[in-house]
């Protein structure tokens, strides 16, 4: 099977073909095949053998790559594109409210779909919370950088070609934006659900206001399912979204975006 991600030991990620999307998602070649991917996932589940958090990651280098953990957690792959399908996602927010000590440590606020928060302050993560504007991020320093103290991301369930099970991607601060516009318009513009669609996720080298170096995610469609795939498709985007719901926002597993790879540069790393 041709492969668009690269071993780890090679010094330089080599560029890949796009995979195929013809017979690389075995859940959508018949009903059937559906049906035996959603028991195995409900199973699964259900005997506490998989949790969501847990779920092989799909990091984001700022140096413009993609880092894909293998199904024992430990081994890593690098990619310079990946595609596949966005099964679910949702919005996220945290907040933390000390001074960085060094060592790991629990938000102050977590925000499970970034309307409201829990903890302290807690309550509304809109316009009420001071912590949510623009301009109340810090630097390493101390001082008053761009961003917003209170982060926000979208928690992504991404499905790679021949998998059952999606990876997790968090899509931070600087790629917001153009994640927010490719759900949206897809729908408008080509009359096709978001998670209808083999998606290709590629990188692209920027800068903060703060000059930090950072990698902003870029998404394309590489091609739109058939009706009857999308219908197919259907109830697996359901029960990844249902599983998805009640999560909590997990501190270590959040990706560093913007400003705070400079502001804390050990709290949440890469």
């Amino acid at each position: 099977m041709t492969s668009n991600v690269n071993p780890t030991p090679e010094p330089e990620p080599r560029s890949g073909e796009v995979i195929p999307y013809q017979n690389e998602f075995s859940l959508l070649d018949s009903q059937q095949s559906m049906r035996e991917t959603l028991d195995l996932i409900d199973d699964s589940l259900r005997q506490g053998t998989v949790q969501l958090l847990q779920l092989p990651r799909i990091k984001i280098l700022k140096e413009g790559f993609f880092q894909v953990e293998g199904p024992d957690g430990a081994t890593m792959e690098t990619a310079n594109f990946l595609t596949g399908i966005l099964t679910a996602y949702r919005p996220a927010r945290i907040y933390w409210g000390r001074a960085f000590t060094g060592a790991k440590e629990p938000p102050s606020c977590t925000s499970m779909d970034g309307l409201r928060g829990v903890g302290d302050p807690g309550g509304s993560c809109t316009a009420p919370c001071p912590y949510a504007k623009f301009g109340t991020a810090k630097d390493a320093a101390g001082n008053p950088a761009a961003g917003q103290a209170c982060r926000e991301l979208r928690q992504v369930l991404f499905l790679l070609p021949g998998q059952i099970f999606p990876h997790h991607l968090d899509v931070g601060p600087v790629s917001l934006q153009d994640f927010n516009k490719y759900t949206t318009n897809l729908p408008l513009f080509g009359r096709t659900p978001w998670w209808g669609a083999i998606t290709k996720l590629t990188l692209e080298a920027g800068s903060t206001k703060s000059n930090i170096k950072v990698a902003r995610l870029k998404l394309t469609t590489v091609k739109r399912l058939s009706k009857e795939q999308i219908a197919l498709v259907s109830p697996y985007h359901q029960r990844m979204q249902d599983y998805l719901t009640p999560l909590t926002v997990d501190a270590d597993r959040y990706e560093v975006s913007e400003d705070d790879a400079s502001r804390n540069p050990d709290r949440v790393p890469f």
